[in-house]
């Protein structure tokens, strides 16, 4: 990741947070048209599964998002891909729902396309390191195939999970093992390892030691 870009976790509190439904605004709805624009007049694309979810974005050296994805537990609406297929494999339905998050709203700006194989690999490391410090076990994503295939090279090793189905575009829905992808980038992908290892250890040292607690 080039030094210029800044990923973090996003509260809905955080200011920050209205910069993201903006970013995710400006792409569903006016550039790619997948959502209806008129349905969000104030401009900021929310939804049911935002409260049920951790928020993730790359910004630049102005704090502009520019880049975002949000993990989503199973909550109330169970996972946002379930809204948009009735043919997941039966595999599906043999997982633990308490140990699995979603990937989703995968957005990177038009301004720094150019940049999406880094920003996408980025962000899903932050997502990875997050499922895991939460105790899950599967991550599953709606993507196109060429962007499981990309992520594949660094060491995301995601499987079909259902039949194609039309969210955001024509997707395939996916589901990775943690342990199998950790194993994957032993193996295989050791930078990227690395980066996952410093990655989970700065969020660590960022929390509180427990005698500062006291």
């Amino acid at each position: 990741m080039e030094q210029d870009v800044t990923l973090k976790r996003v509260d809905l509190e955080d200011s920050t947070m209205g910069r993201v439904w903006h970013l995710r605004y400006d792409v569903y709805c006016v550039e790619k048209h997948f959502l209806d624009a008129a349905g969000f007049p104030d401009e900021l694309e929310r939804d049911e599964f935002d409260d049920y979810s951790v928020h993730f974005v790359a910004a630049d050296e102005e704090n502009r998002p520019i880049a975002t994805l949000r993990l989503v537990g199973d909550g109330p609406h169970g996972f946002p891909l379930e809204q948009h297929t009735s043919s997941l494999f039966p595999a599906f339905y043999d997982l633990p729902r308490h140990k699995m998050s979603e990937i989703s709203r995968l957005i990177v700006s038009k301004d720094h396309r150019e940049r999406t194989t880094s920003l996408s690999a980025a962000l899903f490391r932050v997502a990875l390191v997050e499922g895991l410090q939460q105790g899950r076990d599967y991550a599953l994503a709606a993507m196109e195939p060429a962007l499981c295939r990309l992520l594949k090279r660094f060491g995301y090793p995601f499987v079909p999970i259902g039949e194609p189905m039309e969210y955001g575009g024509p997707v395939l829905p996916y589901v990775m093992n943690l342990d199998d992808c950790l194993r994957s980038m032993a193996q295989s992908h050791v930078s990227e390892l690395r980066k996952l290892i410093t990655r989970s250890r700065a969020q660590r040292h960022a929390k509180p030691s427990l005698n500062a607690r006291r």
